[in-house]
């Protein structure tokens, strides 16, 4: 018994951190659950992105590593790798173009029409008390084109 004690004190006088087991358990639910949700919206080519950042933290951060020494999270890593491979394809597949709503458009338009409004014919501007030129101001017609162009 009192090498269990002296053993416990050696953990607590180090730079460990104990973390319950079920605290453990509960953080590799969760993440497998988001990482379950995130494999579903990249089926459906939505936020891709997202998933793709959250798999790469997640793989680089140490996080895996750390909820694989419950034995019930050792899928994680496995659910990461299927979903960054998902995301590579779109990616490579070029089916991943950022969309935009319809709303945040018309925001974009109408704040374009008011520059417009104050800078008619010329072709510059000041921007944070700097001379700039401004080429060309095109309206917002769908989810990829500019805001400004060349």
């Amino acid at each position: 018994m009192e090498k269990r004690a002296g053993e416990v004190a050696a953990i607590l006088a180090s730079d460990c951190v104990l973390v319950p087991r079920h605290e453990l358990l509960w953080l590799g639910n969760e993440t497998d659950r988001f990482l379950g949700r995130l494999r579903r919206e990249v089926s459906e080519n939505k936020n891709v992105m997202l998933a793709s950042l959250f798999c790469r933290w997640l793989s680089g951060s140490g996080v895996i590593a750390l909820l694989e020494r419950e034995s019930r999270c050792k899928t994680l890593r496995r659910l990461v790798d299927d979903i960054l491979y998902d995301c590579g394809e779109l990616f490579r597949a070029g089916k991943s173009d950022p969309k935009y709503a319809a709303s945040d458009i018309a925001e974009i338009n109408r704040k374009l029409d008011m520059l417009l409004l104050v800078v008619p014919d010329s072709r510059s501007v000041v921007v944070d008390g700097q001379h700039c030129r401004l080429l060309t101001i095109k309206r917002l017609q769908d989810s990829t084109s500019c805001l400004l162009g060349v």
